[in-house]
């Protein structure tokens, strides 16, 4: 067994900042299990690509000849943790090469086929297994690696229980890079994983939410107050929970605990959450979170449109789901809770009819709100297929190539062109496939090419919804969700 693993963060250019807290995790975990492993982390998120191989070799300067090294990767950094990969083999060609994160779900077999700077892939979450690698064991849930049945070893990665996702402290993080685990000027803190439901655009979907003890998220909370009470930087904390309120008891007791905390402590802080809008509709779960200070909430609502919610999978009544997000959001303005709505446009499918439906929804629940001080804020985001979703398999279906990802991020990171078409529009500097505005035929012959017409119709619609004046949407060259 080595004992030496490297977590790398790669390079992101065009894409938002931030540390990802997996790595931290991973550390903190490695360093738990297996005390005689050295774990080191490597951030090049600013590095250009030209000094790429510069910056590695000099921090792997001491390194053994064997080391192992691990690098996350989104569909977004892809191409950038392919360069990675590429650049430390030539340093340490003796190096074990794993590559993880979100983009590798469903992509493991291409990622090995394409890439021998690769040596395995780990999918979902990665603790346990990385753990398995370290130890020598590459047989092992979610680990695939050349000429091993990928279906058996595929089939069930292993999650964390309760007792582990509390063993990931962030208090024990590596304290060099937890300050840079922020976001749209927030502090990220992530108390629980998965989400149950089964969204066809998500890539983290039917999964049971496995969550922190509502005790050890106060102390979090209390240690992040402190770090920036020292500092003198305050920033709101952002739960980057997938779900937040997926369990209103868990949600009632967090706020309950936090509201004591603060009258004790006498400290003032801000914190927001991700969460859907059913269990926003409960008027006194808003009020004791809003008493607790939570000051923001990002819904998921995506779409107005009942054919939409079908094909995005969001509501199983959408008529009751559409009603519950008008009082979900007139509940926070009431309770001075900022509800904001990310929205999807150029869904495929997506005709005239939606669009109106979409822009008379938004100027109702404009009108409604109109009593309060604060507007709804829309976030708008071009919708995107991502490896191993319901949108996925149907693209396959159609007769993409598995294989589409490795021409597309290439293509998306070599046209700035199509990249500034979309700046101000949507956030979305590289990633998915935007399969609504692509020519779909020529997309199956392996040809990347945009629709225009479908690209300057979906920026025509987001100029009609900023021109409703009961809501506000987010102009996406602004540096913070808040768009102040």
């Amino acid at each position: 067994m080595t004992n030496t693993i490297y977590l790398v963060n790669p390079p992101n250019p065009l894409n938002m900042k931030g540390f990802p807290g997996s790595l931290l995790a991973l550390d903190l975990w490695v360093r738990r299990k297996l005390p005689d492993v050295v774990s080191t982390i490597i951030d090049e998120e600013e590095t250009p690509e030209s000094r790429l191989l510069e910056s590695l070799e000099r921090k792997l300067v001491s390194a053994p000849e064997n080391p192992y090294i691990g690098i996350t990767s989104t569909t977004a950094t892809y191409q950038d943790a392919i360069n990675s990969a590429r650049a430390l083999k030539k340093i340490r060609p003796n190096s074990k090469i794993i590559l993880g994160g979100h983009h590798v779900n469903g992509q493991e077999q291409v990622i090995l086929e394409n890439h021998p700077e690769i040596d395995l892939t780990v999918t979902g979450e990665g603790e346990k297994a990385l753990e398995s690698i370290i130890r020598g064991n590459y047989d092992f849930p979610g680990v695939a690696y050349r000429g091993m049945n990928l279906v058996n070893v595929l089939s069930n990665p292993l999650r964390l229980n309760r007792d582990e996702i509390n063993s990931l402290d962030l208090r024990n993080f590596n304290p060099e890079f937890q300050e840079r685990s922020t976001q749209f000027k927030e502090i990220n803190l992530i108390t629980a994983r998965g989400c149950p439901m089964k969204c066809s655009f998500c890539a983290v979907a039917n999964e049971n939410v496995t969550a922190q003890d509502p005790d050890l998220v106060v102390e979090q909370i209390d240690y992040l107050v402190k770090q920036m009470q020292k500092t003198g930087r305050y920033k709101p904390i952002a739960i980057q929970d997938n779900f937040f309120a997926q369990s209103p008891k868990r949600a009632y007791e967090i706020a309950k605990k936090l509201i004591d905390y603060r009258n004790q402590s006498g400290n003032d802080f801000e914190w927001n959450i991700q969460t859907r809008v059913e269990q926003f509709s409960d008027n006194d779960l808003v009020k004791i979170l809003s008493n607790a200070g939570c000051s923001a909430a990002y819904f998921g609502v995506e779409n107005f449109d009942p054919k939409m919610l079908k094909i995005l999978n969001k509501a199983h009544n959408e008529r009751r789901y559409l009603d519950l997000t008008s009082k979900s959001i007139l509940n926070c303005l009431a309770n001075g809770i900022q509800p904001h709505i990310d929205f999807q446009v150029g869904i495929p499918g997506e005709d005239s009819e939606t669009e109106r439906i979409n822009e008379n929804a938004l100027k109702h629940i404009g009108e409604e709100a109109r009593e309060y001080e604060n507007k709804p804020k829309v976030f708008p985001s071009l919708s995107v297929v991502y490896p191993a979703t319901a949108f996925y398999n149907s693209m396959m279906q159609q007769g993409v190539s598995r294989e589409v990802y490795e021409q597309f991020t290439k293509w998306e990171r070599e046209n700035p062109e199509y990249r500034n078409l979309l700046y101000g529009y949507f956030a979305h500097g590289n990633g998915g496939i935007p399969l609504g505005i692509m020519n779909i035929e020529q997309l199956k012959n392996g040809e990347i090419s945009v629709n225009m017409n479908n690209l300057f119709r979906a920026k025509r619609y987001v100029d009609r919804l900023r021109a409703i004046d009961s809501i506000k949407v987010h102009d996406y060259t602004e540096q913070t969700r808040e768009g102040e």
